[in-house]
């Protein structure tokens, strides 16, 4: 009898642990990596909501019927900036009125980069008016971002604020481990320039000192043309390239043929985690992979 008294208690007790993680505020957030920041910081507090699976493109993105009630029914909702998601800052007004909504560009101190024509680098042709909106790829972004995250949480839900301090600190703290070992990783081919399909990465080629010199397509969804192909060929035989980084939405075997014989080796970077599960471990994993197929690839030449 005893024992049967004692298994309810501890099935209650489970219960009223379940009911107590998701007794914090309801979240969404637009993509995976900055989910997984949210995700981190929540806890035990609940879950996220993610609207852009990693698997798509987040600048085109259509929302679904069910994600447009996840935001009519969010108390906060986390996102990049219209910068990213054009068509989130017009939903917003109208699906979450009430919610709170956090837009991480606009964080203070979150370092900000102006997005380069595509071609080759260092010719004078960034947009002086458009800020490259793929922030979180400079993990100290990230960490500033955790801060923020903890802060807004906490201001709308403060019972729950002590936690919510508490994992960004944890988070904050394993970011800076990741990024010294990722520097470290990346310190032999540094000063080796490479090409990359998209200008997605130069927040995570200013933080870890890498140099690449030009990008093929001159815009996000924007197709390369053949003269711009045969340049960005040209440009890698010139300076006898050993890498170019191509991302997973990009047909990676087209590319590959274009630069066939010029010594170049196509890789892939992917800047959203499309083979990675979301939730709290992805935004590690995301860094440490980007690190990881560069010095794979460099190192290789």
């Amino acid at each position: 009898m005893k024992k049967m008294i004692w298994n309810w208690v501890l099935a209650v007790l489970a219960l009223t642990g379940a009911a107590t993680a998701q007794d914090g505020p309801k979240v969404v957030v637009d993509i995976a990596p900055l989910h997984s920041l949210v995700a981190q910081v929540m806890g035990d507090m609940g879950q996220p909501d993610l609207l852009v699976p990693p698997t798509a493109l987040p600048h085109d993105f259509s929302l679904r019927p069910s994600q447009a009630r996840d935001l009519e029914t969010a108390d906060i909702v986390f996102w990049v900036g219209p910068e990213l998601t054009p068509w989130l800052g017009d939903a917003l007004p109208n699906l979450s009125p009430g919610a709170k909504r956090v837009e991480m560009l606009k964080t203070p101190g979150t370092f900000q980069r102006m997005l380069r024509d595509g071609g080759q680098f260092g010719g004078g042709g960034e947009h002086a008016d458009e800020s490259d909106p793929h922030a979180w790829l400079d993990p100290e972004n990230a960490a500033l971002w955790l801060a923020r995250i903890a802060q807004e949480l906490a201001a709308t839900d403060p019972e729950n604020s002590g936690a919510y301090k508490a994992n960004a600190e944890d988070a904050i703290q394993g970011i800076k481990e990741l990024s010294a070992e990722v520097s470290a990783r990346l310190a032999p081919v540094r000063d080796i320039p490479f090409i990359v399909y998209h200008d997605a990465f130069q927040h995570f080629e200013a933080r870890f000192g890498l140099t690449a010199i030009g990008s093929v397509a001159s815009g996000e969804g924007a197709a390369p043309g053949a003269r711009r192909m045969a340049e960005m060929r040209a440009l890698a035989e010139d300076r006898s390239l050993r890498c170019l980084f191509t991302e997973p939405q990009v047909n990676r075997e087209s590319v590959a043929q274009v630069f066939d014989g010029s010594g170049v080796s196509v890789s892939v970077l992917d800047p959203l985690g499309v083979d990675l599960d979301p939730g709290p471990g992805l935004y590690e994993a995301l860094i440490e992979s980007i690190g990881q197929s560069i010095a794979a690839c460099q190192s290789a030449g």
